[in-house]
């Protein structure tokens, strides 16, 4: 996932920091390059088709490839069966990856996870940096970065003016769909939320973000907001490419809506973030809290709504949950932070 890969490459400028010197190749989907590209702290991308993940014979190149390279060092950021079975095969002297049932037939060195945060940061960040100790590198916050060209924002600024869009205004990109129906906020109450925001912020766009191939569930929330709200929705402005959007994000003065990749891709490009987590989701494993004035979040957990005892992810995952998440319990909480 875009997200995942982002968050990794944290690791990447962490060993440079400290080894200079070192050659560091990033294995990854090639849907994901986009937020690598310009990372001064990854020498080689070494790309698996995404299109033909469940293809032996591309598994095996791979597995082949990573062999020749010999490297010092693999370490398995991701720790399915599948990328256990690539650091095992490889010749690496050092192969490092999350302790779980039989990871020491896998790895050399076998980490494990923190369950509670120590720094601050989120766990996913926190767990990564774990993945250095046996390297005797030692923590340091690092948040992840999206590096983009002078071109690609000034293209985004000629496609925001081309498009009408006032950048005097209060430009919002809305997160308005999960990556799942289940880490998506109810678009009735989406819509809710963009009618009440457009009614206290009056010079305000809103950008919708999604793919061509989501433009029916998007165009469906944007039927369901106010005329009035409409209005200040371009909603048939959108990026041809992940590049692109991120470009086009890095203009906006925040972006809200539903946690996920595009709430990861803003926090990298320095742009403000309020992110409406699915109950299922635990704020503590994904939610940075060392700059609660920039980026925000808000689960059911934190509201009126809450649960009155501790219950299970598993419960969680009803989506009943969701419908008692309704906007009037952090309408007000979102306005006051995009009017900062």
């Amino acid at each position: 996932m875009i997200g995942d890969v982002l968050l990794s490459s944290i690791l990447t400028k962490r060993i440079k920091s400290v080894v200079p010197e070192s050659i560091i190749d990033y294995v990854v989907n090639e849907n994901t390059v986009a937020v690598l590209e310009n990372n001064p702290f990854i020498d080689n991308v070494i790309i698996y088709p995404h299109r033909n993940l469940s293809s032996l014979k591309d598994r095996l190149s791979l597995i082949e490839k990573l062999r020749k390279n010999r490297y010092d060092t693999v370490i398995d950021a991701y720790g399915t069966l599948w990328s256990m079975l690539t650091t095992y095969t490889s010749r690496a002297q050092k192969k490092i990856g999350y302790r779980k049932k039989l990871s020491s037939l896998f790895y050399t060195e076998s980490v494990q996870k923190h369950k509670q945060q120590k720094y601050r940061c989120s766990l996913a960040i926190e767990n990564r940096m774990k993945l250095l100790e046996p390297l005797d590198i030692s923590f340091k916050y690092i948040q992840p970065t999206i590096y983009l060209t002078s071109d690609e924002r000034l293209e985004a600024s000629l496609q925001l003016r081309q498009a009408s869009i006032d950048r005097s205004k209060c430009i919002i990109m809305v997160n308005v769909l999960g990556s799942s129906p289940q880490k998506t906020y109810p678009p009735t109450y989406m819509a809710s939320l963009l009618d009440y925001v457009s009614s206290q912020i009056a010079d305000v766009v809103f950008l919708f973000n999604y793919i061509p191939d989501q433009k029916t569930e998007a165009v469906s929330i944007y039927k369901k907001c106010a005329e009035k709200t409409q209005e200040k929705i371009k909603i048939d402005f959108y990026a041809k490419s992940l590049r692109s959007f991120l470009a086009v994000t890095s203009h906006c003065d925040c972006l809200i809506g539903n946690e996920g990749g595009a709430i990861n891709m803003a926090k990298a490009l320095g742009v403000r973030t309020y992110a409406i987590y699915a109950p299922p989701l635990k704020l503590k494993n994904w939610h940075d809290e060392n700059q609660p004035d920039r980026y925000r979040a808000i689960h059911i957990c934190q509201t009126d709504a809450a649960p009155d005892e501790e219950i299970s992810n598993e419960e969680l995952r009803d989506y009943k949950y969701y419908l008692d998440f309704r906007p009037e319990l952090f309408q007000n909480d979102l306005v006051n932070f995009i009017s900062k």
